[in-house]
């Protein structure tokens, strides 16, 4: 779906509010990869601040080297989607990496498309 459609209406609102508000310098993050820099004015949630209380044991479990199962999996996945679709990250391995974060399905896909979003400046953990 485009950037600015809506189902219901809601999205609308929602993106006419957003407008509607001034971006302030804390808004903004600065990431630098190599020589070239990317402003980001939109900042993904982290997971540290998540409060359902279902993301964080399942990031503490991949950090701690725990087996994931397809639950946990699809947590990360649902959680790195909304990094690397922030507005300002671009380049051709910010394309690969959304088009493959749709895929993870194993520990093993987590901790390649970790790696291969470090390189792109995408650090969600």
């Amino acid at each position: 779906m485009p950037v600015g459609s809506s189902v219901m209406g809601r999205r609308r609102v929602r993106d006419e509010r957003a407008a509607q508000t001034p971006w302030k310098p804390a808004n903004l993050w600065r990431f630098k990869v190599g020589k070239s820099e990317t402003v980001i004015a939109y900042v993904p949630g982290y997971w540290p601040n998540e409060v359902t209380g279902v993301l964080a044991p399942v990031v503490r479990a991949y950090l701690n080297g725990n087996d994931l199962s397809a639950d946990d999996v699809a947590v990360l996945r649902a959680y790195f989607t909304q990094w690397i679709y922030a507005l300002g990250f671009c380049g051709p391995l910010v394309d690969e990496l959304r088009r493959e974060v749709g895929t993870l399905s194993s520990r093993r896909d987590v901790t390649r498309w970790l790696d291969m979003a470090e390189k792109a400046g995408c650090d969600p953990l």
